[in-house]
């Protein structure tokens, strides 16, 4: 007998108001020290070591308070879409198409229709946010009305975190919750700073 299938599945935490607005703080102190950081072609160790020192500073603080207000939020689990289900919903909210004028080879114009920047995994992102981010923790509630309730009670911050969520669960390859990653982050930057082509003779 095979093993019975569940779809994926990711704990998403909603973070308390005042967790939240100091990630975005330190998320900022975190940004301006990578802004510093990039100081032209010149190697990073080579020119400015101190402020190497100073952005791995800010992301370990970013990343440690990150997972403190992690183990206080409230976690709402959310599911993968059957096929046939997200299908529907991508059916039932089409993308928006705009026109854009595009120069041909032999320099003459043409307008032709394409997604709106927001729309490329194939549905409209603002029409289908209620429904998918119902239809993605419908499992973790009792009934259709406990979860609908519950979505209708969420902030914008906690409603949009969840789905985000969705999103990446359902259309794209790399489907984890963003944690404590700063440092990584800060890493690759200092490998694409110190990779960076030298200064011109």
């Amino acid at each position: 007998m095979a093993d019975t299938y569940e779809r994926p599945t990711v704990s998403v935490p909603l973070f308390q108001g005042g967790d939240l607005q100091r990630i975005e703080e330190l998320r900022a102190e975190l940004m301006q020290a990578a802004s510093s950081a990039v100081v032209g072609p010149r190697l990073l160790s080579e020119t400015t070591p101190e402020i190497s020192g100073d952005l791995q500073t800010k992301a370990e603080a970013h990343d440690a308070f990150v997972n403190e207000a992690t183990e206080r939020a409230r976690k709402v689990t959310i599911q993968a879409l059957r096929r046939g289900d997200k299908r529907e919903l991508q059916d039932a909210h089409p993308p928006r198409m705009i026109t854009k004028t595009v120069t041909g080879d032999d320099g003459t114009t043409r307008d032709i229709e394409v997604p709106h920047e927001d729309d490329h995994h194939g549905f409209n992102f603002e029409t289908i946010a209620d429904e998918l981010v119902l239809a993605s923790i419908r499992s973790a509630f009792d009934d259709d009305d406990a979860a609908e309730a519950f979505s209708d009670d969420l902030s914008d911050p906690h409603f949009n975190a969840i789905l985000a969520a969705a999103v990446r669960l359902n259309w794209e390859a790399d489907a984890t919750i963003p944690k404590a990653e700063a440092s990584l982050l800060v890493e690759r930057i200092i490998a694409a700073i110190s990779t960076s082509p030298d200064d011109s003779d």
